[in-house]
């Protein structure tokens, strides 16, 4: 599975925004050669690590600091990801010399991703790596795993809450109409499939997911009145190392049938 570290030794995956970080060398527990370095301090003063995201998809984000136990008890972490920007606090005076979890984003290839870490803390903070581990694939309605089967899906945006740039809709019917995404699966194992739409009163109460497994065939009917705007499990399935998992919709439903996004995550 790919992973991404930025260490604070190594440009451009690191970079002081402001303020005045020292780079300290031989404190136990550093990742690499070093940490950079702050004193207490409510000036704001600011670090940007840059990995380098090998594939677009989910990733497990973690921040390594020294073992010390004078480091600040509210280190606050913003990570930029293709979802926005969530902020963790992390308390530094334990767990340090270990990998420790700020949670699970998803990012796009090729940059835009990022983490920040603020002195604003009132205690001496530390800079010193992050890690992106892959964990699995989201595939929108505008990207290159999902396709049009059967049928004219409309491009649309007037509902908000929308995952990227827009989604796709179609009218109650028999079936005949038929939208495909496809996930890359570097490693098998379980995986949960999650799907994203827009949510309206007009929606169809059964859009039937159809996800393909390693087990065979299972359909999923959801709700699509309701929940919109976030990811909605459809269950754990069990994928084979270099077949895509695919996951179909089709128009056999009660309702306006929506086609956005959909996510598969390892357990």
């Amino acid at each position: 599975m790919p992973d991404a570290v930025a260490d604070n030794d190594f440009a451009p995956g690191f970079e002081t925004v402001s303020g005045a970080w020292t780079r300290v060398a031989g404190t136990a527990g550093n990742y690499g050669q070093s940490c950079h370095r702050h004193a207490a301090s409510t000036s704001g003063a600011q670090v940007r690590f840059r990995p380098d995201v090998p594939m677009s998809g989910v990733y497990a984000v973690s921040t390594w600091y020294p073992a010390d136990k004078t480091l600040t008890s509210r280190a606050s972490y913003v990570v930029e990801h293709a979802e926005g920007r969530t902020t963790v606090k992390v308390d530094q005076s334990s767990g340090g010399g270990t990998w420790v979890p700020l949670g699970e984003f998803t990012f796009s290839a090729g940059g835009g991703g990022a983490v920040e870490l603020s002195a604003d803390a009132g205690q001496e903070i530390a800079a010193d790596a992050v890690r992106l581990s892959y964990r699995g694939a989201v595939v929108d309605n505008d990207s290159a795993g999902y396709e049009a089967v059967a049928g004219d899906w409309n491009k649309a945006t007037g509902v908000t809450g929308y995952y990227g740039d827009s989604y796709r809709t179609h009218p109650a019917g028999t079936g005949d109409a038929v939208v495909r995404w496809r996930a890359d699966v570097p490693v098998g194992g379980a995986c949960e499939v999650a799907v994203w739409y827009t949510a309206a009163s007009n929606r169809a109460s059964d859009a039937p997911y159809t996800v393909h497994h390693a087990g065979g065939s299972t359909v999923v009917r959801v709700d699509q009145r309701e929940h919109g705007g976030q990811w909605v499990s459809l269950g754990d399935f069990r994928f084979t190392a270099g077949q895509p998992a695919t996951v179909e919709l089709s128009d056999a439903a009660d309702g306006y049938v929506i086609a956005d996004a959909v996510r598969l995550v390892r357990r």
